[in-house]
């Protein structure tokens, strides 16, 4: 039987971006990569607008072209750290590989395809940073 591909582009926004990193600061990630820094000037510029939550200024820095150096614990002995440069574009990449991962586990392509910034929760973005990172899950 032939398999037809149906080519899909999902937009997402700011506030998107913000909630995906808020939810990523706040635990999302912690039990890979407990330190997060915001890199390049544009982290600076974030928190010299306003005393915002750190959350917030991660958000602003890969929405003013910086990135997010991610410091992940790995786990064998000698407690080996990796660090990974997370940028808007890899965030990005990783929403779409994570969009076409749900598709087999979606109940319904509302499911699958609601980005709206609200249904984004722990696992979701984790997923979509590892996604982002590694195209592929690796920590669990």
């Amino acid at each position: 039987m032939p398999k037809y591909k149906i080519p899909v582009e999902i937009e997402v926004d700011d506030e998107w971006v913000q909630d995906v990193i808020c939810t990523v600061v706040e635990g999302g990630i912690s039990y890979w990569c407990p330190c997060i820094t915001p890199i390049g000037d544009t982290a600076g510029k974030a928190v010299k607008e306003a005393p915002i939550p750190f959350s917030e200024i991660c958000a602003s820095a890969l929405l003013l072209g910086g990135s997010l150096l991610l410091h992940a614990i790995e786990g064998d002995d000698r407690g080996h750290e990796e660090e990974y440069a997370l940028t808007l574009e890899k965030l990005l990449k990783g929403a779409a590989l994570w969009a076409k991962a749900r598709l087999n586990d979606a109940a319904s392509l509302g499911e699958l395809f609601s980005f709206d910034p609200g249904d984004i929760d722990a696992d979701a973005a984790d997923c979509i940073v590892q996604f982002g990172l590694f195209e592929k899950l690796v920590y669990s």
